[in-house]
């Protein structure tokens, strides 16, 4: 066995892994309103945004630094504050623009709701032979 090829399978596994999240934070924003508040705002700290939205700023935050690490939001250091660039507005919150992506947010989220159901469940008998 090549351990090189391990390494490339795992790393694509956790890359996958990484992907899948990104996508189920997305469509949390769908769900929230997250990325228009900060929009809203120009740049905002968690509190900021816990305040503006009414939601508990533990998990604004913690959503927050998710969607910076995967570069949606940049960060200001100075003012430790974030913001959504302008260039990903578009496609993340304009419905009438080309590059729109909002539509595929809750594609990811709808299979996995599906993929957590029991092996009997008739949703997944699809998957088996002569059912």
């Amino acid at each position: 066995m090549e351990e090189k090829k391990v390494e490339a399978c795992v790393d694509r596994l956790f890359n996958e892994m990484n992907a899948g999240m990104s996508c189920l934070n997305l469509h949390v924003d769908h769900r929230l309103g997250l990325f228009q508040a900060l929009a809203d705002a120009g740049s905002a700290t968690s509190r900021d945004i816990s305040h503006s939205t009414g939601y508990v700023e533990r998990y604004v935050r913690e959503w927050l630094e998710f969607m910076t690490a995967g570069r949606y939001l940049t960060h200001d250091a100075d003012f430790e504050t974030l913001s959504l660039p302008e260039e990903h507005i578009a496609a993340l919150l304009d419905p009438d623009s080309p590059s729109s992506a909002i539509g595929v947010m809750g594609r990811v989220p709808s299979f996995a709701s599906v993929a957590v159901l029991p092996i009997e469940n008739p949703q997944l008998r699809f998957y088996r032979l002569n059912t």
